[in-house]
């Protein structure tokens, strides 16, 4: 059986009267993970049509996560955290401690720059709202491109 991944996550972009705020909370990427390195491919073809070379762009990480917001009580968490979170918002995960990759270093990384550091939110997101906690899944994205990712993981207000 595989082990549970806990980390910190904070995501950034809610708003409160015009003011940027920020919900701490605890991100859970469950055993089941999902997790897809992704890239587009375009094909060079030659003069009789034959493919000669695959160009890939675009590479990023796609994964799936369950996010708890961080809360003294259950009416905290929904009156305080459990939000809608704006589309291409940045997450921030920290504390994980899982290599989906190679090893950095000799003998492996102990927490690894693949998980941890800035995401943007892609796609859907649901929101359960049950007697215990309040929980958030999200789709999240993080470009293999440093200054790309940084680009696009800007703060979103709305």
């Amino acid at each position: 059986m595989a082990e549970t991944q806990n980390g910190r996550a904070v995501v950034w972009g809610i708003t409160n009267n015009g003011t940027s705020i920020a919900i701490g909370g605890y991100v859970c990427i469950l055993e089941s993970v999902k997790a897809v390195h992704k890239y587009e491919t375009e094909t060079i073809k030659n003069e009789v049509n034959h493919d000669v070379a695959l160009i890939a762009t675009n590479p990023h990480k796609e994964v799936d996560i369950m996010f708890v917001p961080a809360a003294e009580t259950i009416s905290d968490a929904y009156t305080k955290g459990a939000v809608f979170i704006p589309p291409n918002a940045k997450i921030t995960l920290s504390g994980f401690k899982i290599n989906p990759g190679p090893p950095t270093a000799v003998g492996g990384s102990p927490a690894s720059d693949d998980w941890n550091g800035d995401w943007v939110r892609v796609g859907d997101q649901t929101l359960t709202l049950g007697h215990k906690e309040a929980k958030m899944d999200l789709k999240i994205r993080k470009y293999d491109d440093d200054v790309l990712n940084a680009s696009l993981c800007k703060t979103v207000t709305s």
